[in-house]
């Protein structure tokens, strides 16, 4: 296998990424979350691992890596030194398979918690394109892939943190939790992933705005795309979720944080109890249909997608607004519904009859 040249400037920039970009992200997200969630956000950051994996060396070069690392003596070092160091002690390879054409592929990991760990072997096997949360870590746990330059997608790392941030765990008793990471649904055997996944991207996207300007991103080997084979979903449906995304906006914020996510589901669902996992199926729909056409491995999926797109979107007109339609007419009814409780307990605490734990100002 043919050694690209890594990317020095990722090497050299790694720690400054997992502190000051990461510190940054963290306050942006406190931003949109609000400040009555900085509890939760300095918690998920506090236990925050991530992983960096490039497919570009051979194995013959990270052992080498490995046996030059594991013979330095770290207590002789400075606190500087010893950091810089034990970053670069958390590289590992292992040979994967790429799931859309099975090809081997070597991967390192620099680890961003500055303790060598053992490889992950289920989550290897499995890895996505471009980044994955690791939803039953006990560690906050997020592994982010850089291209073959070595460049890192802030894309991936904000999408993957904002997934950390939805998990939270309802119940523990006896040894078991019950724990959501988000809001889930679909007419299927297992629930779709997408109309989460969508409204992920568009918290994402709005984080990353509030980043855009705070570091020289190009000098840190970090890239600002915003795209995704969810955004490409979306708009072959007439860009539903993102109106929805836009419609719900304050719901989410005060949702999808504090293990309320199903709320979102709920106020879809409010003039007609089927809507949420109606959209989610016509979206896993049209992922089938682009996946089923690249499965010989001669055509890409955004191939695919550029190819069907216009005709798509136009065949998914009509359906798609009757959705949305739907979805306002149940965000509508909420608010009404949400209204006649507040009015009622006015009434019940006007009587003397309930009395309030916290100020309405503070609710």
């Amino acid at each position: 296998m043919k050694t690209v040249v890594y990317s020095k400037t990722f090497v050299d920039n790694c720690d400054f990424i997992c502190t000051e970009v990461v510190s940054a992200i963290k306050e942006a997200y406190i931003k949109y979350y609000g400040e009555q969630n900085i509890g939760k956000i300095e918690r998920v950051f506090s236990n925050l691992r991530i992983a960096f994996i490039c497919d570009n060396r051979r194995k013959s070069d990270i052992k080498d890596i490995l046996e030059n690392i594991s013979s330095l003596d770290f207590d002789s070092m400075d606190e500087y030194m010893r950091r810089k160091m034990r970053i670069k002690s958390g590289m590992y390879y292992s040979v994967c398979k790429n799931r859309d054409f099975f090809l081997t592929k070597n991967v390192m990991v620099y680890s961003s918690d500055m303790k060598h760990y053992k490889e992950d072997n289920e989550i290897i096997k499995s890895f996505p394109d471009e980044g994955c949360f690791v939803e039953n870590s006990d560690n906050t746990l997020i592994y982010a892939r850089l291209d073959q330059d070595g460049m890192l997608r802030l894309q991936t790392l904000v999408h993957e943190i904002g997934h950390a941030l939805m998990k939270e765990t309802l119940i523990s008793y006896d040894d078991k939790e019950l724990v959501v990471n988000g809001v889930y649904g679909g007419i299927g055997k297992k629930p779709s992933k997408i109309i989460n996944e969508l409204i992920n991207e568009y918290i994402t996207k709005e984080v990353m705005d509030m980043l855009e300007r705070r570091f020289n991103y190009r000098m840190l080997s970090i890239d600002l795309k915003f795209n995704s084979s969810y955004l490409n979903l979306d708009y072959l449906h007439n860009d539903l979720v993102k109106r929805i995304y836009d419609l719900l906006r304050e719901e989410i914020r005060t949702n999808m944080i504090n293990g309320n996510c199903n709320m979102i589901k709920r106020i879809i669902n409010a003039s007609r109890a089927t809507v949420f996992d109606l959209i989610c199926r016509e979206y896993d729909k049209s992922d089938k249909e682009i996946l089923d056409q690249t499965l010989d491995g001669r055509i890409s999926s955004r191939a695919v997608y550029n190819r069907i797109k216009e005709d798509k979107r136009k065949e998914n007109f009509y359906l798609d607004e009757c959705y949305f339609r739907k979805v306002k007419l149940g965000y509508e009814q909420y608010k009404r519904d949400i209204e006649r409780q507040d009015a009622y307990i006015d009434k019940m605490v006007a009587e003397g009859k309930a009395r309030r734990l916290k100020s309405k100002e503070t609710l």
